[in-house]
């Protein structure tokens, strides 16, 4: 009790130098003139990117202005070429021409048309006489089909006949070229219209493509007159930030001086401490061992370290298998104590379990025998630490009341098993699961003398 008073006499020497607050002042002023700087400073980057990044701008945008310029004089350069190799005027001598041509196959056209009519006319009054020359005697003078002068005349008619049909043919070939004469006139006198819509358009165009160089070099002198007064404005702004930084830096804290003499008088304080200290722990290492015996032999003292020691490890190999079987779903908690309404605690074994995250869900028939697997593994891991035991497992129905999904994940944890286990024996009265083991013992029985057979 002496000893922790000088250790509190000298505590409180030490608090009453205020260190710690003088620290704080300085390190107060130190952080304000920090954060001045910071602020400076980024200010000052600030305005750096901005003017870098209007410089920048300001560049591309006038090289985008440029290339405009550039590209708009080439493109009027083209249309004035264009315009000159195919002149409104030869376009318009080109239309009328090609309308002259129009009539003129249209008049061809009427003349071969009525020629045709004609043609066609006097074929049908021959196809006519021949119809009457079909009977025994001429219609006309009464000649007999067989006299010479009724096949004279027959002849003739279909010489008639055939030179009305060639001059027809022909009239037609003469229609067909002129339609193809006229139809080609037509397609030029449209290509001819399109040519000078082209024009005309051409020269909107280039009025448009004057207006705007004219325009862009207007605007490229206005954009290099704003960027000379950003500039200079920029500069000056620079130039006061640089000064106040300077100013900033040359501030001296006024906390320091102080700081050093009330140091020397707390190393003064600390050696006092130091050996009240000293004199205090080697007090508490006597009560330390007092009060380790008086612990060692109550109602909590060694042997329950020893239960509490064991139920950590069920709880550990228990909630490792559990995550094999459960996908981690399901965990469980072994304690060797129970807190009574007095709030003393009695030497009880307890298990508490955590079902999906919920704390005391009752677990369904599946989730249960899981469980209660891993549990039986897990104090079969705790006996296992005797090296005497032999290298044998054997599981009685321990597939029954699982799902398909818990089949699998329990064979999945045999053949973990496997690993540190050379024998492991599983009774089951599901043949389907045969299989899945290396060897499989049936026990057959038939009237009522069982025999068993191992495959």
């Amino acid at each position: 009790f002496i000893s922790e008073k000088k250790v509190e006499k000298y505590s409180s020497l030490i608090k009453e130098q205020n260190l710690s607050e003088l620290k704080k002042d300085m390190f107060d002023f130190e952080s304000k003139r920090k954060e001045e700087l910071s602020f400076l400073n980024s200010e000052l980057k600030t305005e750096l990117d901005y003017y870098e990044k209007h410089n920048i701008e300001s560049k591309k945008d006038n090289e985008e202005i440029k290339k405009d310029i550039e590209k708009a004089q080439k493109s009027i350069d083209r249309i004035r070429e264009n315009i000159n190799n195919d002149s409104l005027s030869n376009i318009n001598v080109k239309i009328e021409s090609s309308k002259i041509n129009i009539d003129k196959f249209t008049d061809i056209l009427n003349d071969l048309d009525k020629q045709k009519t004609k043609l066609a006319t006097n074929l049908e009054h021959i196809y006519k006489q021949l119809n009457k020359l079909n009977g025994e005697k001429c219609p006309v003078c009464g000649s007999y089909s067989n006299s010479e002068n009724f096949i004279n005349t027959k002849n003739k008619l279909m010489e008639e006949k055939d030179l009305f049909l060639a001059e027809i043919k022909k009239c037609d070939e003469l229609i067909s070229k002129s339609h193809f004469g006229k139809d080609n006139e037509i397609e030029k006198l449209s290509n001819f219209n399109k040519k000078l819509k082209e024009i005309e358009s051409i020269s909107e165009k280039l009025y448009e493509l004057e207006q705007n160089i004219e325009y862009n070099k207007k605007h490229l002198l206005n954009e290099s007159n704003r960027f000379d007064e950003v500039k200079k404005n920029f500069e000056d702004k620079i130039k006061y930030i640089k000064n106040n930084i300077n100013s900033v830096k040359k501030q001296k804290n006024p906390y320091l001086d102080v700081i050093k003499r009330t140091i020397k008088k707390i190393k003064t304080y600390k050696i006092e401490k130091k050996s009240a200290v000293k004199s205090k722990n080697k007090l508490l290492k006597t009560v330390s061992i007092i009060e380790f015996w008086k612990h060692g032999f109550s109602n909590r003292g060694l042997q329950s370290i020893v239960l509490d020691s064991i139920m950590e490890v069920l709880t550990d190999r228990s909630n490792y298998y559990l995550g094999i079987l459960s996908d981690n779903d399901i965990t469980v908690e072994f304690s060797t104590n129970r807190e009574l309404k007095s709030g003393d605690f009695k030497e009880q074994i307890s298990i508490n379990w955590n079902i999906e995250g919920n704390k005391g869900y009752v677990p369904s028939g599946g989730q249960m025998k899981k469980i209660e697997i891993a549990c039986d593994l897990a104090l079969m891991d705790l006996t296992s630490y005797n090296k005497d035991i032999p290298d044998l497992l054997c599981l009685d129905e321990i597939l029954d009341g699982l799902d398909e999904q818990g089949v699998k994940r329990v064979l999945l944890l045999l053949k973990d098993l496997r690993k540190n286990r050379n024998n492991i024996f599983v009774i089951s009265h599901n043949s389907s699961m045969t299989e899945d083991f290396d060897r499989t013992i049936n026990i057959i029985k038939e009237n009522g003398v069982s025999r068993m057979e191992v495959i």
